[in-house]
């Protein structure tokens, strides 16, 4: 059986439901463009706690720091177009390169340490970037930030006129980032992760590569949120160290999982569907 068949299977076919329901809404319910940009900023940020969930809900290592995974998705995007002039889907890419080799980086520093330190250190690293980003405003524009060079319809180079294409891009980027975290909690490493949460000690004391699989959670958890900052950033068309990397977008992204049942698989949909708006 298919992973997506076993997904559907072990949601009993709930989100399935769940996606036809939200991929559709622009179709009979939403009518106003405010609503559009509502429900499209929610399914951004579902995306991004979707992959604070597995490592901070799943391995218990509370982060408040993936608003850095972010504002580099987002800046990585702008920068590449606004300075280089190269695709946006180019950007989308480098972004989530970018992203993961920080999180490695950051990563074998800070999850040496645990419980309230380590997310201390991560919501420290977090206002370190937005400092940095608006310090060097030459290269990124400062605190005055960037905005991307109007295209109009241009697919090709991710602009769209209809901002319900950016629902429906929102929509299967959250999709994408819930079956990733399920493929992960169904997973050795998921399991890995909880056991880790539960007891460290009687974890390693297993044979659990505690240091190691945090890192991978950590670097997997990278991803969806450099994802969410390329789509927030080609949406806006602007960015600045505060929407990026500031300490209301470091909190956010948890906050929306904590809502809605950190370490939950449904806990990011829920939280997001309730704060965001």
């Amino acid at each position: 059986m298919t992973a997506l068949g076993k997904l559907l299977r072990s949601t009993g076919g709930l989100g399935t439901v769940v996606l036809v329901l939200v991929a559709s809404l622009p179709l009979w319910f939403i009518q106003s463009s405010f609503v559009l940009s509502v429900a499209t900023l929610t399914l951004i940020f579902m995306a991004a706690s979707l992959g604070w969930n597995v490592i901070s809900g799943f391995g218990g290592q509370i982060s408040f720091g993936h608003s850095i995974f972010f504002g580099l998705g987002a800046y990585t995007t702008a920068l590449l177009q606004v300075r280089y002039h190269l695709n946006a889907y180019v950007g989308v890419v480098l972004g989530v390169v970018v992203a993961v080799v920080l999180a490695v980086l950051l990563g074998a520093v800070t999850l040496r340490l645990r419980g309230i330190y380590f997310s201390l250190a991560t919501f420290a690293l977090t206002l370190v970037f937005a400092i940095l980003t608006g310090h060097y405003e030459g290269f990124t524009g400062g605190e005055v930030g960037l905005t991307l060079p109007l295209l109009g319809d241009a697919p090709g180079q991710f602009s769209f006129d209809n901002k319900v294409v950016f629902y429906w891009i929102a929509t299967l980027l959250a999709a994408l980032a819930f079956v990733a975290t399920w493929l992960v909690l169904r997973s050795r490493l998921g399991l890995q992760l909880r056991a880790i949460q539960a007891d460290q000690e009687a974890a390693q004391a297993s044979g659990v590569l505690a240091f190691r699989v945090k890192l991978v959670g950590l670097a997997i958890s990278a991803v969806p949120a450099a994802l969410a900052g390329s789509v927030y950033m080609q949406y806006v068309a602007f960015i600045d160290p505060d929407s990026a990397f500031g300490a209301t977008v470091a909190t956010q992204i948890a906050v929306i999982a904590f809502v809605g049942g950190a370490g939950k698989l449904w806990g990011p949909v829920i939280g997001a569907v309730i704060l965001v708006p």
